[in-house]
Order: C-alpha cells, then sequence, then structure tokens
C-alpha cells in the first residue's frame, strides 16, 4: 500500500466529486474503454458518491487472478473539474445498471479496478486540449514496458533533455514543466511513493506494490480506508518515490551538444526521455535536413534509444510566439517540422505545444494569452502597480521567450503527464506486452535517415565525477572534492606542484560522415578552473594515437571570480587519443595549483566548440549531481545555497556594523559625559 493511488477507497458522501454540467462527470477514452472491457457493474448507492455522481460506485471482479493486483486511475478526467454545480447523480450512467465486455472474454483481464476521485492535482488544460498536444502517438511499445516494470514494482525514471525551457527558464515562480510533470504522476500514479521497510502498518507493502482491497490484513473497504488515512497522516520525510525526473536541460544549447554530452544529462536507467529542441534547433534553411543541426539531432535519438532500458524517446514540440516586434504569432516558426521527420521516421511519440494551444493563444483564453509576456525584454516583471497580478495565470509566456512557470511550463508538464497516464490506463486494464511488441522493443534501430549518419558508441563527454572514468594514470594530481556542502560536490583532478602529470583517454573518432569526413580533426575542450589565488599554468599536449598543437592552460585571473572555464581545441580522430596534463615551473600568480574538471569531445567535424557564453560550462559543473549526471535541480540548490549563505553573510556584517555604531554611541555618551565642560563628545562629534 501507498499513500496515494493504491487504497482504492470510495470517497465519504460529498468529497472528491469531480462533475462536468449538471454532476455528470466527463471520461477519457481510457476511462470508458476500461468500463466496456471488464465488465463493470454501476450501482445505485445515494449515499455512496463515485465517478458517475453522487449516486454510484464502480467495481468489478474478473476470474484471471494472473491479472494486477492493484488499481490505477484513468488517464484523462480524474483531474477534470467542470464548470457545473454538483449535482444529485442524475445522468447518463446514474441508475442502476450493467455492462459486459464488448470482446468475449474480454472480462478476464481485470481482477479488480475501483478509482479514487480526484487527487490533489487539477489539471489546468482540459481534457481535449490535452488529446490535442499528442501531434503522434508513434509506436508506444517502449512506453508500454516502462509502465508494465513500474506496475510490477519498478521504478518510473523520466529524462528531459533540451534547452532553456527544459531548464525552466521562464518558471520563476512556479515549476518549470519537468517539475510539474514529476508532480502530476506522483500524484496520479498508484504505488508512487514508498514507505520504509520497517513501517509497522501491515497494510502497507514496502515494495510499492498495492496488495490488493481485500487481500491485506486490514482487508475490506474499512481496512483500507483507514490505513489510508493513517498513511496521510504521517510524516513522509523517510520515504521514497518511484516516480523520478531528472531534468538534464542546459540554457542556450542545441542538440549539437547533447549529443556529444547526453550520457551526462541522461541516467542509463531512464525510462523515458523527453527532447526539448524545437527553439533551440531553431530553422536551418539550407541545406534541408542534412546539415550538422538536424544530423546530430538524429544521433542523439539513436544514441538515447540504444540505452540499457530501451527507453521511450518522445519528441516535445515547443513553441515561441514572440520573435521581433513585427513577426509575432508565426506558425510555422522553429524546428519541429522538421523533427517531426525524425518522430515518424523512427515512430516516436510526439508532442506539440501549438498543436494544443495555439487557436488558444489566439482566442486569448486565460492561461494562454499571448498579448503581451509577464516580463520586460531584459526579464524583469513589470513593475507598474498591478500590472503583474493582472497578467499572473493569464499570460502564456513569462519573457519573450520562454513560457510561465503558472501557465506555459504547468501546461506543457499536462501534455507530457497525460502521454504516460495514457499508457498507464492500458496496463492498468490488463494489458502486456505482446511478442510482437517486445521484439519491437529489443528491435536493432534502421539505418540513419541522413546519409551516412551513424551514432558513436563511446562516451564522448566526461564532466564532474564522470571525469574519473577517462583517467589513464594520475602522478602528483589527486581526485578532490572541493565542495563545502557534501550535496553539492565540486570535484575535480588537482594538483599544486610542478612536474604533476595527469594523463586521459577518450576516442576522438566519429562514426558520422563520409570517410573523407572521418579523416577530418574533431573539437576537444578541456574544462578547468580559472581563479585569482595560487593558480598556475600546465602544458597540454596529445599522445598515443591522435595529435594535436601543444598549448598551455593558465588558471589565473586577476579578477577576484572562480569559475569553471572550457578550452577548445582541434585533435586528430582515432579510436583512442590520450591527452597529456604537466604543472608548469612557471606561474603569473605565485601559486601552481591546477584543478581539472572535465574532458569533452564533439561527434562532428562540422561541430565547433561549446562557448561559455553566460557561464555555461560554469553552471554545467555545478548542476552534476553526486551520481554524476547533470540536474538542473542540483544547479538550482548551489545557487540557493550561495544565495542563503551570501545572505547570512550580510546578516552577519550587518551585527558587526551595528555593534559598532553601538560601541561608537556608547564610547561618545561617555565622551560626552566625561567632557561636557570642555566640548562634545568624541563618539558622537
Amino acid at each position: 500500500m501507498t499513500r496515494r493511488g493504491a487504497s482504492l477507497v470510495r470517497p465519504p458522501a460529498g468529497e472528491g466529486q469531480s462533475k462536468g454540467r449538471g454532476g455528470v462527470h466527463r471520461h477519457s477514452f481510457w476511462t470508458i474503454s476500461l468500463l466496456l472491457i471488464c465488465g463493470v457493474r454501476v450501482q445505485s448507492q445515494s449515499e455512496d458518491p463515485g465517478l458517475f455522481g453522487e449516486a454510484a460506485w464502480i467495481s468489478s471482479t474478473a476470474v484471471n487472478a494472473a491479472s494486477p493486483s492493484f488499481s490505477g486511475p484513468p488517464s484523462d478526467d480524474y483531474a477534470d473539474v467542470g464548470s457545473g454545480e454538483s449535482g444529485k447523480g442524475g445522468g447518463a450512467g446514474a441508475t442502476s445498471s450493467a455492462y459486459g465486455p464488448l470482446i468475449p472474454g474480454a472480462g478476464t483481464v481485470c481482477q479488480r479496478h475501483r478509482y479514487l476521485p480526484p487527487r490533489a492535482y487539477e489539471m489546468l488544460a482540459d481534457s481535449h486540449t490535452r488529446q490535442l498536444g499528442l501531434y503522434s502517438p508513434g509506436d508506444r511499445s517502449r512506453l508500454l514496458a516502462a509502465l508494465q516494470r513500474y506496475a510490477e514494482g519498478g521504478n518510473l525514471t523520466i529524462a528531459v533533455a533540451g534547452g532553456s525551457v527544459a531548464a525552466g527558464q521562464g518558471a520563476v515562480d512556479a515549476p518549470a514543466f519537468p517539475y510539474w510533470i514529476e508532480r502530476i504522476l506522483r500524484d496520479q500514479l498508484p504505488g508512487a511513493e514508498v514507505l520504509p521497510a520497517e513501517d509497522p502498518d501491515p497494510a502497507l507493502d514496502p515494495s510499492g506494490q498495492g496488495q490488493g482491497l481485500a487481500e491485506g490484513e486490514h482487508g475490506g473497504d474499512s481496512g483500507a480506508d483507514s490505513g489510508t488515512r493513517r498513511l496521510a497522516a504521517r510524516s513522509t520525510k523517510d520515504s521514497r518515490w518511484r516516480v523520478v525526473v531528472n531534468n538534464g536541460g542546459v540554457p542556450g544549447t542545441t542538440s549539437q551538444y547533447m549529443s556529444s554530452c547526453h550520457n551526462v544529462h541522461v541516467p542509463q536507467r531512464a525510462d523515458v526521455v523527453i527532447l526539448e529542441y524545437a527553439i533551440n534547433d531553431g530553422q536551418v534553411a539550407y541545406p534541408v535536413m542534412n546539415n550538422e543541426v538536424r544530423r546530430a539531432y538524429e544521433r542523439l535519438i539513436r544514441k538515447l534509444l540504444r540505452y540499457p532500458r530501451r527507453p521511450a524517446v518522445v519528441l516535445f514540440h515547443t513553441f515561441r510566439w514572440f520573435w521581433s516586434l513585427s513577426e509575432q504569432g508565426r506558425f510555422y516558426s522553429g524546428a519541429d517540422r522538421e523533427h517531426a521527420e525524425f518522430g515518424s521516421y523512427y515512430h516516436l511519440p510526439q508532442l506539440s505545444v501549438k498543436a494544443c494551444c495555439y487557436h488558444l493563444m489566439l482566442q486569448g483564453r486565460p492561461g494562454f494569452q499571448v498579448h503581451r509576456p509577464r516580463a520586460a525584454p531584459g526579464g524583469k516583471r513589470y513593475r507598474e502597480p498591478g500590472v503583474d497580478e493582472q497578467l499572473k495565470g493569464k499570460v502564456w509566456f513569462y519573457d519573450v521567450a520562454h513560457p510561465d512557470g503558472n501557465t506555459g511550463h504547468r501546461v506543457m508538464g499536462e501534455l507530457a503527464a497525460q502521454l504516460i497516464l495514457d499508457a498507464h490506463a492500458m496496463v492498468a486494464a490488463g494489458h502486456r506486452l505482446s511478442a510482437a511488441e517486445a521484439a519491437r522493443v529489443e528491435a536493432p534501430l534502421p539505418p540513419p535517415m541522413l546519409e551516412s549518419n551513424l551514432e558513436s558508441a563511446a562516451d564522448r563527454c566526461f564532466v564532474g565525477p564522470s571525469l574519473t572514468k577517462a583517467l589513464l594514470d594520475a602522478q602528483g594530481f589527486e581526485w578532490v572534492n572541493e565542495g563545502k556542502n557534501p550535496k553539492l560536490p565540486k570535484w575535480g583532478y588537482v594538483a599544486s606542484q610542478p612536474g604533476a602529470v595527469l594523463r586521459l583517454k577518450l576516442a576522438t573518432a566519429t562514426s558520422a560522415g563520409t570517410e573523407e569526413e572521418r579523416g577530418m580533426n574533431v573539437s576537444m575542450q578541456l574544462g578547468f578552473l580559472h581563479s585569482y589565488e595560487h593558480m598556475g599554468r600546465a602544458a597540454v599536449s596529445c599522445e598515443d594515437g591522435c595529435a594535436c598543437d601543444p598549448w598551455v592552460l593558465d588558471g589565473h585571473t586577476e579578477v577576484r571570480n572562480s569559475q569553471t572555464l572550457l578550452s577548445a581545441f582541434p585533435v586528430t580522430q582515432a579510436s583512442e587519443c590520450v591527452v597529456r596534463v604537466e604543472v608548469l615551473q612557471n606561474t603569473s600568480s605565485g601559486g601552481h595549483k591546477v584543478k581539472l574538471t572535465g574532458l569533452m569531445v564533439s561527434d562532428d567535424p562540422y561541430a565547433t566548440g561549446f562557448t561559455n557564453t553566460n557561464g555555461f560550462y560554469n553552471w554545467l559543473t555545478e548542476a552534476t549531481g553526486t551520481d554524476g549526471v547533470v540536474d538542473a535541480r542540483a544547479g538550482r540548490r548551489r545557487q540557493l545555497a550561495a544565495l542563503l549563505a551570501a545572505e547570512r553573510e550580510e546578516e552577519e556584517e550587518g551585527r558587526v556594523e551595528e555593534g559598532r555604531v553601538e560601541e561608537g554611541l556608547q564610547a561618545g555618551l561617555r565622551g560626552g559625559a566625561a567632557g561636557k565642560d570642555a566640548g562634545p563628545g568624541w563618539g558622537l562629534a
């Protein structure tokens, strides 16, 4: 049993109703299908509210003991709130009726299905809007496999990779869409939260699986109900979540960067990967499709499809309304049309902001309005009296490029969550992967859509803890965490004596391109600490299979600021390339400290080095978690920790200054009292 979803109790009268006009509930396709397939009996009980108004509740019993022993919510309208007032159970389906399955024998697929009323989350977008947001369902085999693993007790890990929208820009006073996904799924999926194994309540299954309404020691409606009340009342600080979202979005980057560095942004355990690059990848006029940006996007898709758990890769086509004063609301802006070609070729599920919401934007529907963003072009909210209050919760965009966390980000989260909840509804209804579906999950990838665009199988990006995977040998360098907070590490190879040598090995050869292109140089980048105290210089060179021009790294800066930077240099392609770094005797600071934090190489000879715009690499290293995978939450935690430390420092300085003023006042008063005949006190003068 778990806190949400697994107890399957009928609500007390008058609580948790989800009604449409006249008290009649609206239901999704999956809900109605589930009722028909499972042979549901609807019983009229005026004192017991349920799905069809205040007069009904749903139960079913099947003969197949091998079917799921838990129940899950239907995917769609259990979070919708209708506009009508609550009725008295009237309307279709409120009277006593019995339904048989549409397909003979289909009633055996369900063991027991009883659904809770709406939970804490209420959808902002209605069911029709969410349905329109499904641009293409693609092949659901991988998605169903992920939800089947979840139903059998496994975790559900959702990874998000993208640009500034994915990273959360615009989500200033409400969550970014990856965290809306997490919140909705944790609220709606049964068994999302698991309590400690030592929990004394026998109604709770430590594995996270529901034990069935009448199977536990507390069996029956009253037992499950009381178990739920106990569970809701207790602290969840020691519980863990089976639904986890890892946000690997990086502001200001395209799919070119992610194609090289996916391994430090997308955890290997991912079950679902959502890509958001329709804005950042932009429109490339010529050559159509077969250009460096689109080629990188396809290689990224292929790499992710080969991850260990064969994740479902979902393309999320975001949308930008404001491009310039003269160009607003252009429907065909962005890269989504060409990205959709890859989605069709690889049969990937696709979600689209334009498909769901463009016409609502034109109509000026609250929550979707685009007459102006909340923030001025500089990114700060309008400060005129009452302006922000009028815009918050009504406009889609926070600034000219990014959706608002209260509206745009939230609806995007709902679209993605809906896709997953619909797949879960099928699994909850008894669907199990067929042999054909299982074969499609494990099938080899088709040839690349773009000619000679094969993906590299080797990791090409080593940042933070993953840098240790590239180590060949170290003499005088040590692997050191210089972070003050153990949850916010700052790992790197550090040396402080001249003559220290570090050798790192990785593959620089690419699989993509023609034979001539595979003979071209690629761009390698070395990450290092750039600071104002005790920093030294190091000679960088290449050996054992690859070649590059030697150069000198200088970690010293006169500016009183510490940042991790990237320095790019061309290198020849090789299956094994060794980069050698040696600390030099000469120094511009008097010190010899050298700290290396990352090494990466492009997988396309035409790709340029990743820039340090807006402290990109510094942010990247700070957002790397303890497991070596970048998560925007880690970066945000570090930012908050820095802000808190600054506030504490200011408070301390304020207390010191306050003490000094008090001392001056006291001294002045003493001086004035002692020398009132000789003039004013020194402390007050």
